[in-house]
């Protein structure tokens, strides 16, 4: 684990957003875009499992060892889920600028962090924390957030994951494996984990994913670039005030070298135009200009053609 700290220049007022980002990774290929099947997530018979390959069954990881159950159908099957995010995150904050490090009890450094305007950021020198007991507890520390992939309770104690996705997701499009059909899946197994996967790499501790679950649900929405930003936590009756610090525990599960890209953090407000998205917005303006461009030309052709209005051209 890692830990990097915020300093709040300006008041930010709830509700806040916290954003979890991949840069360079292509969550839009076509061909991971069609490893699901979305009849089983929406807890149906599967409908047709082959379109989950690579990953449909349990004989298909390279570490499954489970005995009598290796001729079952993962649920959820496919590469989306199983190369879902599961980094979690640890919100603290003190008021008055206190050192947070204690509460924390990790060592600084490693993590790239990416934060809204209102907020100047500190890398932290990589230098062992002193334990409590030599340095004494860490005073005015409020956790605001303890959060973590895959959980069935709420986030807390002041932030929330129940509402990050969407209600048509929630309602519909996501359910629980129907018990009629034979899966496997945590809530059948919830003992087992994988400590070799797609995504854990040699790394022990990914857990199966969980059709119910709001973070998967989030995660199942591709995006349309490979620098993207998806919800992890909301902040409804959080306000921050300038000069407050804010302090963040970091446990890193998800290894970004294998697609040679970077993850970051972010924290921020909206209004009522949503989220900051620059690439929609030079999107928008270099179309503008090839349209006026064309519109320019067609002009200058109907000028110097001389033909009239509405006039048929031979």
């Amino acid at each position: 684990s890692t830990q990097s700290t915020w300093d709040v220049t300006e008041d930010m007022d709830a509700p806040l957003y916290a954003y979890y980002q991949l840069d360079g990774f292509y969550q839009n290929h076509r061909k991971y875009q069609r490893s699901r099947d979305d009849f089983q997530l929406a807890g149906k018979p599967a409908d047709n499992p082959s379109d989950c390959k690579p990953l449909r069954y349990v004989t298909e990881f390279k570490n499954a060892d489970v005995p009598s159950l290796n001729s079952e159908l993962l649920a959820p099957c496919g590469l989306i889920a199983w190369s879902m995010f599961n980094d979690s995150f640890a919100f603290y904050m003190s008021a008055s600028g206190a050192n947070c490090s204690h509460e924390i009890g990790q060592t600084p450094g490693g993590f790239a962090t990416s934060v809204s305007s209102r907020f100047s950021t500190t890398t932290p020198t990589p230098t062992p924390v002193p334990n409590a007991s030599a340095a004494g507890p860490a005073t005015d520390c409020e956790l605001i957030c303890l959060g973590g992939f895959m959980e069935y309770d709420e986030a807390g104690p002041r932030c929330q994951k129940r509402g990050i996705a969407w209600d048509s997701d929630v309602e519909t499009r996501f359910r629980a494996p129907d018990p009629q059909y034979t899966y496997y899946s945590t809530l059948a197994n919830p003992r087992y984990y994988y400590a070799e996967g797609p995504v854990a790499g040699s790394r022990e501790g990914h857990k199966l994913p969980v059709q119910t679950d709001e973070d998967l649900m989030v995660w199942m929405r591709g995006a349309s670039t490979t620098n993207f930003r998806k919800l992890y936590r909301r902040f409804d009756d959080l306000n921050l005030k300038a000069g407050t610090t804010v302090w963040v525990r970091i446990t890193d599960r998800y290894p970004t070298q294998t697609f040679g890209g970077k993850k970051r953090i972010v924290l921020t407000t909206v209004n009522w135009l949503g989220t900051k998205n620059v690439f929609m917005g030079v999107l928008y303006i270099l179309l503008g200009v090839l349209f006026g461009v064309f519109g320019l030309f067609a002009f200058v052709r109907w000028v110097l053609g001389g033909s009239e209005p509405g006039e048929k051209l031979s």
